[in-house]
């Protein structure tokens, strides 16, 4: 989920009602529509870098296209106060560690530490992360966090609508729309880890006073920003990879692959010999990691691949392939693609410094019939990109990982991609064609 960016990377959070309808999903999607998981080695014990990531329909019953892993937080040395939040989304186009603070249990919450502003006494962190529609609030406190077998101390965690920080800083709110709803029966998730090449969260940072926040942005980069918590592991700390089987169009009812932490660093994370391109990338002033995109003669400059975007966003040059839906969809948030069947496509992906060029397969659906159907592993949604209908922005969503083993290096983590193990500038994303 990009930040400052475009509707269309955002607005697919608002599918958190395609699985709610109970109506009838049609004899094809019928019979795709059986759950999916990938089989382990037989007897291959359970790795200690690695974790299920699951696809269903969240904590509210009623979500889509979001992929979930467990977090167990703990009270900072405390491995007796700890609780396990189930449903944290990950989103590869984010960083840091959110938790929606109805998410965690009274105990847990009252021993989590406010993070103390080093510069004025008495004064505590808040994080506000801010979209093009929308913004979410909370506090900053020190979290120990475990995910499968590894583990972070001191982790700074941001709890989503912390009632203790209700009052939200003007400079935050304005011009950002409306406020996130955190709750996990409105969100349909409990928290949000991310996995982005650049582990730092970028958002504003306020130093709040007990009473609550009133001031502005913090100017200086803060002592202890929200990080991701793979980024303090001790050995698996450079990259994750997420694997997902292959889904059918129009998708699946639940699908259930695994992220492994680090790249280089175990015998079940190796990148050398797996035959997986690597596709160096450009940041930008808002820390996103940009390819390039050659999609019917035309280049889109501004490509991210993306776990927390829902669909294929993306402005076509030929109008009479994808046709926008007839009913617009506009509780979805509309734009999207209804081609009367299934669609195949085809389009390059280019790494930054040029060196990597290959042709990527994907479809595009009738929309209408795939948001009828009871699925949370959707497949063949594509929309419009919400940028001036400029051929410039390509989002390549969780539905391009199906069937893929995906690579997201962490920005100045050493890895074996580069040259005597060196990271690839600002990092890299790499995976099979």
């Amino acid at each position: 989920m990009r930040k400052l960016l475009t509707i269309a990377a955002l607005h697919g959070l608002l599918l958190m009602t395609a699985c709610s309808d109970g109506g009838s999903s049609g004899a094809a999607a019928s019979a795709n529509s059986a759950p999916l998981a990938m089989a382990p080695a037989a007897g291959a014990p359970a790795a200690a870098n690695v974790v299920p990531l699951v696809i269903d329909s969240g904590p509210n019953k009623a979500t889509s296209l979001r992929p979930f892993i467990s977090v167990t937080l703990c009270a900072p040395g405390d491995p007796s106060n700890c609780q396990t939040i189930d449903h944290v989304m990950v989103d590869t186009g984010s960083s840091g560690l959110h938790i929606a603070s109805s998410a965690v249990n009274a105990k847990l919450k009252q021993a989590l530490k406010p993070i103390a502003d080093p510069k004025v006494s008495g004064n505590v962190l808040a994080l506000c992360e801010q979209y093009v529609t929308s913004f979410n609030w909370g506090s900053l406190v020190s979290a120990d966090v475990q995910i499968g077998g590894e583990s972070a101390a001191a982790v700074p965690t941001q709890l989503q609508d912390d009632p203790s920080f209700s009052k939200v800083p003007a400079d935050c709110s304005d011009g950002h729309g409306t406020q996130s709803n955190s709750d996990p029966a409105v969100a349909g998730v409990n928290g949000l880890i991310g996995a982005s090449l650049d582990g730092v969260d970028n958002g504003s940072y306020y130093s709040c006073p007990a009473a609550g926040c009133t001031g502005t942005e913090l100017n200086a980069p803060v002592a202890t920003p929200s990080v991701s918590p793979q980024t303090k592991f001790a050995v698996d700390n450079n990259g994750v990879i997420i694997d997902l089987p292959a889904v059918p169009v129009p998708g699946v009812t639940t699908l259930t692959g695994s992220m492994t932490f680090g790249i280089g660093t175990q015998s079940n994370n190796q990148l050398q010999g797996v035959a997986a391109k690597v596709y160096p990338v450009l940041t930008n002033v808002f820390g996103n990691a940009l390819l390039k995109t050659t999609f019917s003669g035309h280049d889109y400059n501004y490509t991210f691949i993306d776990s927390g975007s829902a669909y294929y966003s993306f402005n076509t040059p030929d109008v009479a392939l994808l046709p926008q839906c007839p009913s617009n969809l506009a509780s979805y948030g509309g734009g999207f693609y209804c081609p009367a069947s299934a669609v195949a496509l085809s389009a390059v992906l280019t790494g930054n410094d040029g060196t990597v060029s290959v042709p990527m397969d994907f479809s595009i659906g009738n929309a209408e019939q795939i948001l009828s159907t009871n699925n949370a592993a959707l497949n063949g949604l594509g929309s419009v990109s919400f940028d001036g209908g400029a051929l410039n922005v390509f989002d390549w969503p969780l539905q391009f990982f199906y069937g893929r083993r995906m690579y997201f290096s962490v920005k100045n983590g050493k890895t074996s991609a580069g040259p005597d193990g060196k990271q690839i500038g600002n990092g890299f994303y790499a995976f099979k064609s």
